[in-house]
């Protein structure tokens, strides 16, 4: 059956679709990198027009904008520093505040403990002296009695 040709133009009727069909991608795919290729090359003549036309000024304004980056990074850093230096400043503040406060109410706490004992021996002395006089009153009036 190979040899009476009946195979043979089948077998070069389907080696030639593929043939075809190779020879028909590798078209799409030349014709795929050349549109590709015309693009990359206009982008890149657009990209020179632009860059003759505005290149100056580009350049210009990337240097302002880089100036302007390091300053801004600089007055952060100013601004940080100045911060740290405050809370510091305020930290020792409120801790040497917080001492005053410390040493003040101790020594109004020791004044009312002396005021307290001081009133404590004044009302006992008082109680003695009051115990006293009822004593001298109740002995002076049993004599008047009798």
């Amino acid at each position: 059956m190979g040899c009476d040709g009946y195979y043979a133009p089948q077998t070069f009727k389907y080696a030639h679709e593929d043939n075809k069909k190779s020879v028909t991608h590798m078209e799409k795919k030349t014709k795929t990198r050349t549109k590709t290729d015309n693009e990359n090359n206009e982008a890149d003549s657009v990209d020179t027009i632009r860059d003759i036309l505005f290149g100056n000024q580009m350049r210009g304004f990337d240097q302002k904008f880089a100036q302007l980056e390091e300053r801004l990074a600089s007055d952060i850093s100013a601004l940080r520093q100045e911060n740290s230096r405050q809370i510091e400043s305020l930290q020792t503040f409120i801790e040497s505040e917080i001492d005053i406060l410390g040493s003040k109410l101790t020594s109004e706490e020791k004044a009312r403990v002396e005021e307290m004992d001081s009133l404590d021996s004044e009302l006992k002395q008082t109680a003695k002296q009051l115990d006293k006089k009822i004593e001298q009153l109740k002995t002076n009036k049993h004599p008047m009695q009798q």
